[in-house]
């Protein structure tokens, strides 16, 4: 949010308001997130995350509860590679509010404090709005990431045909060979999302010294575990929300 978010019918931001836009979403990677944080960079106003910890039992519960449930399966999934709030070790999540779901059963003096903390959060971000990034410091890293980047993708689309092949795979035998077609190409369309992605610097790898060096080296796959890991979570939770509708 910041205090020039409103638009007027041309376009133009108005001055005199002050505006919380809220992403009701479960936004379970840091770097669906980051894309968020990328767009009040560009619009240079506030963001901030509210995380609610909650149990898979809760979460289950409350699934079978709802009129129309999910697969319980899509909520363990979820719950299993969901990413908090680090902002001791991402600067840019250093406007972070941990909850725990049972604060929402409580409507006493604990609920009145909370709704302090929460406006509490979104003014302190409205106070410190994104900064643009410095057109030297990008230059910069423009130039060192062009270094990897060729290798980088390599590695990914090694990583996520893995994926495309254990998810095939997995179903084989079960299922019919027109579920297996179906599945391969939802698989094959999710490996090109995230490889686009990725070269897009919309999943942020964040890769440190020695990996670059691995990547450059064209080390191994199964000797780059940070970057597996992140590209198999990305891999999942989309294959997952893909398959529903499958």
């Amino acid at each position: 949010g910041n205090a020039s978010t409103s638009l007027d019918q041309n376009g133009r931001f108005i001055k005199d308001h002050k505006t919380i836009i809220i992403m009701d979403d479960n936004l379970p990677l840091r770097s669906m997130r980051y894309e968020y944080y990328q767009m009040a960079r560009k619009y240079n106003i506030g963001f901030s995350e509210i995380y609610i910890d909650c149990t898979i039992d809760t979460a289950l519960k409350w699934n079978a509860e709802r009129s129309l449930p999910i697969p319980s399966k899509t909520v363990v999934t979820m719950a299993t590679t969901l990413e908090q709030p680090d902002p001791l070790k991402y600067h840019w999540e250093r406007h972070s509010l941990h909850l725990t779901s049972d604060h929402w059963w409580d409507h006493g003096d604990q609920w009145t404090s909370l709704c302090d903390q929460v406006f509490q959060l979104c003014e302190t971000s409205m106070e410190d709005p994104v900064p643009p990034l410095i057109m030297e410091d990008l230059e910069m890293k423009a130039k060192s990431r062009q270094i990897t980047l060729d290798n980088i993708l390599h590695q990914a689309d090694q990583i996520l045909r893995q994926c495309v092949s254990k998810e095939i795979k997995k179903h084989k035998g079960s299922k019919s060979s027109q579920s297996i077609s179906e599945i391969a190409s939802t698989a094959n369309h999710i490996r090109k999302s995230i490889l686009e992605d990725v070269r897009n610097e919309r999943i942020d790898l964040n890769l440190n010294e020695e990996e670059k060096e691995m990547v450059e080296s064209q080390m191994k796959t199964s000797e780059l575990p940070r970057i597996v890991n992140i590209l198999e979570k990305q891999f999942s939770v989309m294959l997952c929300d893909n398959m529903k509708e499958l």
